[in-house]
């Protein structure tokens, strides 16, 4: 997309006209035109659709969206919506045809992902959901439907499951989604057991002799146990029917379901082999975007339904990478001791540990440090020891030049993840303001250390050396160390930024020492080392206030339910990614060489484990 000159762009009628020839209500089109603009960083003006729902604001300089782009940001805002509301258990599968269906199906025809040609005959195993059944039904258009059924699904005997599809079937019609109503075989219902060799034997008596006739066979296995796929796939390649897939590109986090009208319909040449392939290139990609977790058990379960097939040299390939799965998933997930741990009992037969090379650098340089996630009180107190309220703040992690270096590198590019695969804002913005807090707090701490901060007390200034000498302040400074540990945010970049004559609005508060003044107050020192405004140059939304109301989402998201925007949360991670560079320009005395924040690529990851039964993902693949 461009962004048009300001010749170019469109007037307020004009853009009355777009919104009237797309046929999509003002406000649809207004969100959808704020999201992709926000998005691509093109917004440079913002208009408001009035009653009338003609348009106002400024014109000039204006990154002006085409009609298509916008109309596709509001249906597909639309369908997500409405997917979300079926989700959720308030309409059942008849509102599902009558209002959703429609719509995901207008959207794949629109999108050029319906197929091309009908299918005379579509088999189909039915399982416990009907959406992809109706949407490859819509979609291939057969005149003979051929449902596998089960004996059973729970409580409900499978010919009733028959029955009920049946009916489903006949609301297509109704909403004029299909021209007419498949023939339905076999009738009366006979139904299977989830074995391959029932499916198997199934198809070959009522589906082969179609296929004799040079009958066209499509066999849908979408969303059917895999014993039951296997049999299909036996089938198809004993006769050489075309297996398809309805693949979806996402899921509803919170459900657990797909959004419909993100599918594809996938045609598999070589089913037996492209069936293992899959759930490995599964594996794959749940590994490249971090899902550890997933991967393993993935893994496990191809492992399970495989065994058979593969060598004991094999097999021991397969139980190493699902041990390099954990031992990324503990690292994601902060547990560096644990990490470690695992890490070294891959390389434990040999002797040795972990290499560096294959290590990321926060486990390697943090995991002595970090608690155990298993001992709850050594999490409590770990956490303690590693801030310094514990055991004193000469041990805190604020003050250790590569250990703080490397845990906010690592923090970053975490962070920086969650919002490129998980689009999960509303954590990115939580743990960027965290990281910003952390940072900031460092340099507290350290200018403290380095007698740069200081407490008032009457009228005296007085440094940690200063108090730590004093006959009668010093008992309080075990306590004023705590108190600075605790600091908020918002009071310590300001005391970073103390001058005279401020006053008390730049100094942190040390309610708990009411003994040094009413109450105390600390800042920076005259000569103390002052906070730059690394935000100044931040993108951000118009009204937005840097830092503080980066601190001050995080506060509300914290104790609200709040859906935060993609654009707030860059805003924070941007912050805490300048944050760090002027951290390490001017608060730290180290350079740290440029570390190990992220995987392996698949292809190492596989020569590391000896995998060679998989073929090797060239990049033109990726």
């Amino acid at each position: 997309m461009q962004q048009s000159n300001s010749g170019d762009v469109m007037s307020a009628s004009s853009k009355v006209r777009d919104i009237q020839s797309v046929r999509i209500q003002p406000e649809d089109w207004l969100a959808a035109t704020t999201e992709l603009n926000l998005r691509k960083n093109m917004m440079m003006g913002c208009y408001e659709a009035n009653e009338a729902g003609y348009w106002e604001g400024a014109h000039s300089n204006i990154g002006v969206n085409t009609p298509k782009e916008v109309k596709i940001m509001a249906i597909e805002r639309e369908l997500r919506n409405l997917t979300e509301k079926y989700l959720s258990g308030e309409q059942n599968v008849e509102w599902y045809v009558q209002e959703l269906l429609p719509k995901e199906l207008d959207y794949l025809r629109d999108q050029g992902r319906m197929p091309a040609e009908p299918a005379e005959i579509l088999v189909q195993l039915v399982g416990y959901s009907w959406e992809p059944l109706l949407i490859s039904i819509c979609a291939y258009r057969p005149e003979a439907l051929v449902p596998i059924l089960n004996e059973e699904y729970g409580e409900e005997e499978g010919k009733a499951r028959g029955d009920e599809f049946k009916e489903i079937i006949g609301k297509l019609k109704d909403q004029n989604l299909i021209d007419d109503i498949p023939e339905i075989l076999p009738q009366p219902w006979e139904t299977v057991k989830d074995k391959p060799k029932d499916v198997f034997k199934f198809l070959k008596k009522h589906v082969l002799p179609s296929v004799n006739e040079g009958r066209g066979v499509v066999v849908d296995i979408t969303g059917a146990k895999k014993s039951m796929v296997s049999g299909a796939y036996l089938f198809s390649s004993y006769t050489n029917a075309t297996v398809v897939y309805v693949n979806y590109d996402e899921y509803n986090k919170k459900y657990g379901k797909p959004y419909g009208y993100t599918c594809e319909l996938d045609k598999l040449r070589n089913p037996i082999e492209l069936f293992k392939l899959r759930d490995w290139d599964r594996v794959r990609q749940l590994y490249e975007h971090y899902a550890f977790r997933r991967a393993r058990e993935l893994t496990k379960d191809i492992k399970a339904g495989t065994e058979s097939f593969f060598e004991a040299e094999e097999l021991k390939s397969i139980d190493v990478i699902m041990k390099w799965l954990e031992f990324y998933r503990l690292w994601d997930e902060g547990d560096y001791s644990g990490s470690r741990e695992k890490g070294d009992d891959i390389f434990g037969e040999a002797g040795g540990k972990i290499p560096d090379g294959y290590c990321p650098t926060a486990v390697a340089k943090l995991s002595e440090i970090w608690p155990n996630k298993d001992d709850f009180k050594e999490l409590k107190s770990g956490f303690g020891e590693i801030e310094g309220s514990l055991k004193g703040i000469e041990k805190s992690i604020y003050i250790k030049d590569e250990e703080i270096l490397v845990y906010a590198c690592d923090e970053l590019e975490k962070i920086k993840r969650l919002i490129k695969y998980n689009e999960d804002y509303r954590s990115a913005l939580l743990r960027a303001a965290g990281l910003n807090e952390v940072l900031l707090k460092a340099r507290v701490v350290r200018s403290w250390m380095q007698n740069k901060f200081v407490v008032d007390v009457g009228e005296e200034q007085l440094s940690r050396e200063d108090i730590k000498n004093h006959d009668e302040y010093n008992t309080y400074l075990p306590e004023i160390d705590r108190e600075l540990l605790g600091v908020g945010a918002t009071y310590l970049h300001m005391a970073l930024r103390w001058e005279k004559g401020k006053g008390d609005k730049y100094a942190i508060t040390l309610f708990k020492l009411k003994e040094f003044g009413d109450p105390a107050k600390a800042h920076r020192s005259v000569d103390g080392s002052i906070l730059n405004k690394f935000w100044k140059s931040l993108k951000k939304p118009e009204g937005f206030a840097l830092p503080d109301d980066v601190f001050n989402y995080r506060n509300k998201a914290i104790h609200f339910c709040l859906s935060i925007p993609k654009e707030i949360s860059e805003v924070a991670v941007n912050l805490a990614e300048k944050n760090l560079e002027d951290f390490q320009e001017n608060w730290i005395n180290v350079t740290l060489a440029n570390g190990n924040y992220e995987t392996m690529n698949w292809n190492e990851l596989c020569d590391v484990c000896n995998i060679k039964f998989l073929p090797k993902q060239r990049e033109e693949q990726k």
